[in-house]
């Protein structure tokens, strides 16, 4: 399905009209309302020069170059350990599942040791505080087993053995060369609601330190924010209204957020992941070529983890 140029461009226009005209509505301030008219003229030409050429296309097929099954899952040079918590009754029924998925890279260069040393303390901060890339409460890991404690109480063993709970991180290598790894992650959490988050990680091979999507290509904040204002898949448009000038950071929830690093990549296409999506309890992800104007393409995706083969995997919005 694509959307004509000149349409997006409208949409994009109309969304950031709304949000300035109700940040100016409300209160008496004057002089805010008398520059209203211009701040939303200056909005519109900007974001409409970004977006000069755009098409959003949706693919019709559900397997992505990321989770194509004959690319190579790089498992000689990685390995998935699993972290593993999970929670079984007095009968050795599994009622909740509960592990995290540790990358573990082959070799013993410093690079390497750094690398897995990170990804070390992010599966004992996932039962902990939470983990740099998820960002959520530091009590969630407690939550979950108070809210297990319950389930337990309203619907006993038998039930909770035939769908059990789940608080797990699963791990996939998404793209390896010599200088980089970009690794995607997706965490479920799940008591009596479901809830599936992505999450991206990559690496310079050579260093060690993670790397931001600003030095593998060149978008500026408000290129990201176009990206982002494409599907219009947005809680709420002034979360992503910071990004401008030299500015990636957002500060929601008591969280700060480099949006530089809130990706992942395969080579080709660059993911950024949007967390501040419409659909409760998930998180979208827009593939995005790395290219503007009438070249440019923009996919929307969901990520979760196939139960019935255990890999990550992708869909569009609207398929189950």
């Amino acid at each position: 399905m694509k959307y004509k140029n000149v349409g997006l461009i409208h949409t994009i226009a109309i969304c950031i009209v709304a949000f300035n005209v109700m940040a100016c509505s409300n209160g008496d301030n004057k002089v805010l309302q008398a520059d209203a008219k211009e701040s939303i003229q200056s909005s519109i030409a900007k974001v409409s020069h970004i977006a000069e050429g755009i098409e959003k296309t949706y693919e019709q097929s559900i397997q992505r170059k990321c989770m194509d099954n004959n690319r190579d899952d790089y498992s000689d040079q990685v390995l998935i350990e699993k972290v593993d918590q999970s929670v079984y009754d007095e009968q050795g029924r599994l009622i909740a599942q509960i592990y995290y998925d540790k990358p573990v890279i082959q070799g013993d260069s410093e690079a390497v040791k750094k690398i897995n040393a990170y990804f070390d303390n992010e599966a004992n901060a996932f039962y902990n505080q939470g983990t740099s890339v998820t960002w959520f409460s530091a009590d969630a890991f407690q939550q979950f087993k108070d809210g297990l404690e319950l389930m337990k109480e309203r619907w006993g063993n038998e039930m909770m053995a035939e769908y059990p709970t789940r608080y797990a991180m699963d791990t996939s290598v998404c793209y390896m060369d010599e200088n980089i790894i970009s690794i995607v992650q997706v965490r479920n959490y799940m008591l009596e609601h479901n809830s599936w988050h992505c999450y991206g990680s990559t690496f310079d091979l050579r260093t060690g330190e993670l790397i931001p999507i600003t030095k593998l290509i060149s978008i500026k904040p408000e290129e990201m924010k176009a990206i982002f204002l494409i599907t219009g898949n947005i809680i709420d448009i002034g979360v992503y209204e910071v990004l401008k000038d030299d500015n990636y950071v957002i500060d929601f929830g008591g969280h700060r957020i480099d949006m530089k690093y809130e990706y992942f990549y395969d080579g080709e296409s660059y993911y950024l992941i949007n967390e501040f999506a419409l659909e409760f309890r998930t998180s979208s992800v827009l593939k995005w070529n790395g290219k503007w104007g009438e070249n440019l393409e923009v996919t929307e995706l969901y990520y979760y983890t196939d139960r019935t083969t255990g890999q990550i995997a992708c869909r569009e919005p609207g398929m189950s």
